[in-house]
């Protein structure tokens, strides 16, 4: 038996923070997330550094480790060249599905969780002051998610020219559940939370989209990212539509017809635009949205999905925009899904980013 993943993944800025300095990579069958911090703009180029990296480097499950290391290097010697990141660093959780097995590379305070018949474990364990302390017996577990040094990291990528990596494998079957995500939402949810929204939704995109609102809802005080990873039977898909049972059905008369098909055409339009989504500009910042960049009859076939820091003029400024690029995102980008128009964010962002005005982060290692 062949075995596939099925994956679906989001991110937002939260609702205190000014800039996602978050990033998240899918790129079958590799699948990571990573959390920035060093402030001004080094948390998301450290991010998007050590995940471009990871994707340029790696080639198959063994080669999972060396990559980690090498995205290391890269945003340590990228913080050591350029004074304006000085000190800049990531957390990283990265995995790869080969076969039955799924290949774990961790360091930091993102997390992988395995949901399996329903119930929620952990697979990695955070690298912060406060979890040394739980593991010491000093703190419990409760005590831990209140503490105010929870966000102490003591291993990060780009600290140090080497680091310790939490490197293990996990047996996988059909019907598993794999959650990768960052401290915005282990930091607003707790594990009961994520577990019963994580069984509650079948679609993966959904449920990725879910628990970021679940922590917005929660305070949204960071930036937040889950990606969700089902294990499923090649060719079948956790979230297919079952077939509905036909029945024969009289329709009452004319109007009601009419009525009830102009409701299923409207119905069926917004399925179809739910399903497209496209990047452009809102207010001057390079923007998601969902639906087709077109009007008819006076109406938007969109909507905005997420605003971001990014300004037009600051891509224009920095050469990120070949020649023509800023009307076409003035005209709207069509993507093939919110993932991909995230990485059409990144691919900007890496291609140059003006300073912008410092936000506080994460507290730096110690």
């Amino acid at each position: 038996m062949t075995l596939e993943i099925d994956a679906g993944a989001a991110t937002d800025v939260g609702r205190v923070r000014e800039r996602n300095e978050d990033g998240f990579l899918d790129r079958p069958p590799l699948y990571a997330v990573a959390d920035g911090l060093g402030g001004h703009r080094g948390g998301e180029v450290a991010s998007a550094l050590a995940l471009q990296t990871l994707a340029e480097r790696v080639k198959g499950p063994h080669d999972l480790v060396d990559a980690v290391h090498e995205a290391n290097r890269a945003v340590f010697d990228k913080q050591a060249r350029d004074p304006s990141v000085a000190g800049m660093g990531t957390t990283l959780t990265a995995v790869i599905v080969s076969g039955d097995e799924l290949y774990v590379a961790h360091v930091g305070d993102s997390r992988a969780y395995l949901l399996r018949d329903g119930e929620l474990k952990a697979l990695t364990e955070d690298h912060t002051l406060v979890q040394e302390l739980v593991n010491e017996g000093r703190l419990s577990a409760n005590e831990a998610r209140a503490h105010p040094q929870k966000n102490v990291l003591t291993r990060a990528l780009g600290i140090e020219d080497d680091t310790e990596i939490d490197e293990f494998n996990v047996a996988v079957r059909a019907g598993d559940r794999v959650l990768l995500c960052t401290d915005g939402l282990t930091g607003m949810l707790d594990d009961g939370d994520i577990r019963r929204t994580m069984n509650e939704e079948i679609n993966t995109q959904a449920t990725a989209r879910k628990l970021v609102d679940a922590a917005n809802d929660a305070g949204g005080i960071d930036n937040i990212t889950a990606v969700v990873l089902d294990v499923v039977t090649a060719g079948l898909q956790r979230h297919d539509v079952p077939k509905i049972r036909r029945r024969s059905f009289r329709w009452p008369n004319p109007v009601v017809a009419s009525l009830v098909i102009l409701a299923l055409c409207l119905f069926g339009i917004r399925v179809y635009l739910d399903g497209r989504w496209f990047v452009g500009v809102e207010r001057g910042h390079v923007a998601i949205f969902r639906g087709l960049p077109a009007t008819f009859a006076g109406i938007k076939m969109y909507g905005l999905s997420e605003e971001t820091d990014l300004t037009v003029e600051a891509l224009k400024q920095n050469g990120a925009l070949v020649e023509g690029g800023e009307d076409e995102l003035e005209q709207g980008i069509p993507v093939a899904s919110e993932a991909d128009a995230q990485r059409q964010i990144e691919t900007y962002r890496l291609g140059g980013i003006l300073p912008l005005s410092p936000t506080p982060s994460q507290s730096p290692v110690p």
